[in-house]
C-alpha cells in the first residue's frame, strides 16, 4: 500500500511540469532532488524485494507483477526527481531518461492506484 501511495505522489510530483509552472518547481528543486534519491533507494528496495520472493508469482501472478513495476517505477521516478545531485556524477542514464519523463510519470500512477486496490 506505501509502494501505490508513493508512486502516486512522487508520479504526480515528475508530471508537474506539465501543469505547475517552472518556477514554482525550481523553488523546490533541491528538496524534490533529495526526495527523488530516498525514493530510487526505495525503489532498490522494492525490486530486490519483489525478486526474493518470487514465489508469491505462483499465489497471484497479478499482485506480484504489480510488485515488481511500483518497485521499478520508484526507481525510475527516484533518478527523475534526483537529477540535480546525480547530474554531478551522471554516466549518461540520466539524460536517456529525460525524453521518457512523462511515460514514467503516467505508468508510476497507473501502478500506484492498481497497488492500492489490489490485495495479494
Amino acid at each position: 500500500m506505501l509502494f501505490g501511495i508513493l508512486d502516486i505522489l512522487f508520479g504526480t510530483l515528475v508530471l508537474s511540469p506539465y501543469f505547475v509552472g517552472r518556477g514554482k518547481r525550481e523553488k523546490y528543486a533541491k528538496s524534490l532532488s533529495w526526495a527523488g534519491i530516498v525514493l530510487l533507494v526505495w525503489g532498490i528496495m522494492g525490486v530486490v524485494s519483489s525478486l526474493l520472493y518470487v514465489q508469491t508469482f505462483a499465489v497471484s501472478p497479478f499482485y506480484w507483477i504489480l510488485w515488481l513495476s511500483g518497485g521499478i517505477a520508484s526507481l525510475l521516478l527516484g533518478i527523475i526527481l534526483g537529477i540535480t545531485l546525480l547530474k554531478k556524477s551522471s554516466t549518461g542514464i540520466v539524460d536517456k531518461l529525460l525524453p521518457y519523463q512523462r511515460i514514467v510519470g503516467i505508468v508510476a500512477v497507473t501502478v500506484g492506484i492498481l497497488l492500492l486496490f489490489v490485495q495479494e
